[in-house]
């Protein structure tokens, strides 16, 4: 998928956010009507369990209802919230969210119109990602890349087009008052092993904040964080060449241990490790975790998986400043 197609692939028409008094709210054959709105929204399973969870009235009980006595329940606890207010997440039809006033819900459009302006159109979204709980956007340029030198005797490494694109890895969260974040992110053509790596230091904070200011700093850091691109892939080419102090397989083990693996991908990892030929690099050893990160394990695996690949890629020296005997960090 291309940035030109997100909004294909995730419909944003007609997003906003409506203030309402829950009282006005009515609900009818045609959907939950809003004041001053002439379009009902579809009262589905989802908005049913979010207009329940929001008036704490049991949604089991609601979904079971025949249609008029649901509408004669729901609409006695929206008259019961008299002089209540509440904002409703809207896309187009869908309600995706009730929410007091004071929470703040940045908006997904809003959200891919900044995209739009960090990365060509032509850019491609390696990974969409959507859950009830969070977004995952990893967008790719081709115009930031670099070329891996390869390595006799091992299949891994080819001697020539070994390209790695640079780009983005975006979280939003539609439903949910937590801000969005951006990390520096890696995508290796030959295997499409990703990897990632956040940056505390551009962590984007809600309070205090109108939603608009969020956004300004969320495209900031983006643009930022693509400027300092090339520097990156500059250092991840470096590590083909530098090489892992000390016993890799024991380096390896602890580098897992630290970000708590399970016991199954670890022993995944080292498999992959067995197979690296004499003299292994901190390139090659990336490799190895962000291989497994592409097989079948459960997301936060993969997740751990590409943040180590990141960690070791960008913040190589620090990843390598480790005791000699048992490779635990100094």
């Amino acid at each position: 998928m291309l940035v030109r197609e997100l909004r294909g692939a995730y419909d944003v028409h007609g997003e906003e956010m409506v203030p309402v008094q829950l009282s006005d709210v009515q609900l009818t054959n045609d959907g939950l009507v809003l004041p001053g709105r002439a379009n009902p929204l579809e009262f589905d399973d989802t908005a049913r369990d979010l207009l329940c969870g929001y008036l704490n009235i049991n949604s089991k009980y609601i979904n079971k209802c025949p249609s008029d006595l649901r509408q004669t329940n729901v609409n006695h606890w929206l008259s019961e919230a008299e002089g209540k207010d509440a904002q409703f997440h809207v896309l187009g039809r869908s309600l995706k969210g009730v929410h007091n006033l004071d929470v703040k819900i940045v908006p997904v459009g809003k959200t891919f119109d900044i995209l739009g302006r960090v990365f060509d159109e032509n850019d491609r979204v390696q990974t969409f990602n959507v859950t009830d709980r969070f977004m995952q956007l990893d967008v790719v340029s081709e115009s930031v890349s670099v070329e891996v030198p390869g390595v006799e005797g091992w299949s891994e490494r080819p001697r020539v087009g070994d390209i790695t694109n640079g780009g983005l890895r975006f979280w939003l969260y539609p439903n949910r008052q937590k801000p969005p974040s951006v990390e520096s992110y890696f995508n290796r053509l030959i295997c499409t092993n990703g990897m990632s790596m956040p940056h505390r230091e551009h962590a984007i904070k809600l309070r205090g904040k109108t939603v608009d200011e969020v956004l300004a700093e969320l495209e900031q850091t983006a643009q930022l964080l693509m400027e300092e691109l090339p520097n990156r892939l500059t250092q991840y080419r470096e590590t083909s060449t530098t090489p892992v102090p000390g016993d890799v397989s024991q380096f390896v083990y602890q580098v897992g241990r630290e970000r708590r693996l399970p016991q199954k991908v670890m022993d995944r990892v080292m498999s992959v490790v067995k197979s690296i030929p004499h003299h292994p690099t901190v390139y090659d050893v990336t490799q190895a975790f962000t291989t497994v990160a592409n097989e079948d394990v459960t997301f936060s695996s993969a997740y751990r998986l590409q943040r180590i690949g990141g960690d070791l890629s960008m913040n190589t020296e620090q990843m390598l400043h480790r005791c000699g005997q048992c490779e635990r960090p100094l």
